[in-house]
């Protein structure tokens, strides 16, 4: 008779669906059951966990700087990519012996670390880059880039790591403070157990207190609509994958 009740399994449902559940199963737990205290109880505790995740919900995901962050980093990649390629162009001019040594220089500094950059972290790209404006100014590879006069393509890559480095902290700043109950994934958890909790009750008691058994059944046909959709949507994203 309980059967669903029993295979319950909130983990596989989304939180749409865990929120939309929760409402209905415990309209129908305090319909059947306005005066049994514990009933009273875990239905109150899994409308203050709903409210808490339906908020969560409604909050952007993730960090908001996280496409600041990707953003900055697109602009410090193409600084050192435009600053790459102009110094390839300049080590290959026959015609400007002095520039094209500068440019040779300069270039052996950038392509040491620049082959590597887009296949790296963020935090090691920041190494990297780091490394190669740390290497460009030393006095040798600062009087290159005065003789080819790319300052502004220097300063350029420079400013761009600044930026980067600003939009990286302050997004850490801004995880610290982040309440991780108003997540999903950190409400999720507490909404699941008082409403496992809830229907582990009515199940243990179904047979000694007279009203549960229609309660039972009700919750039994809204618990096996939701799940038998949700364990479809499972299926099928387990056969695709193993296709």
């Amino acid at each position: 008779m309980n059967k669903y009740i029993k295979s319950f399994a909130p983990t596989i449902l989304s939180a749409q669906e865990l929120v939309a559940i929760s409402g209905r199963l415990c309209r129908i737990a305090a319909e059947h059951a306005p005066d049994d205290k514990v009933v009273n109880e875990y239905v109150e505790q899994v409308k203050a966990s709903v409210l808490c995740l339906e908020k969560a919900l409604q909050s952007p995901r993730g960090n908001a700087l996280t496409k600041d962050l990707a953003s900055n980093d697109a602009a410090r990649c193409s600084a050192l990519a435009n600053l790459s390629g102009f110094l390839a162009g300049m080590s290959c001019l026959e015609s400007r012996p002095q520039s094209k040594q500068s440019a040779a220089f300069l270039l052996r500094i950038v392509r040491g670390e620049r082959a590597r950059i887009d296949r790296i972290s963020y935090a090691r790209r920041s190494g990297a880059i780091c490394m190669i404006l740390s290497s460009l100014n030393k006095p040798e590879a600062k009087s290159c880039i005065v003789n080819l006069q790319i300052q502004d393509l220097v300063s350029a890559l420079a400013t761009a790591q600044n930026a980067f480095e600003q939009t990286y902290r302050k997004r850490i700043t801004a995880g610290a403070k982040r309440d991780p109950s108003l997540t999903i994934r950190g409400q999720r958890p507490e909404t699941a157990y008082y409403l496992t909790g809830l229907l582990s009750y009515v199940d243990a008691c179904h047979n000694r207190i007279s009203s549960f058994p229609p309660m039972v059944a009700e919750l039994n046909g809204a618990i096996s609509d939701v799940m038998g959709k949700a364990r479809a949507r499972r299926t099928r994203r387990r056969s695709a994958a193993s296709k």
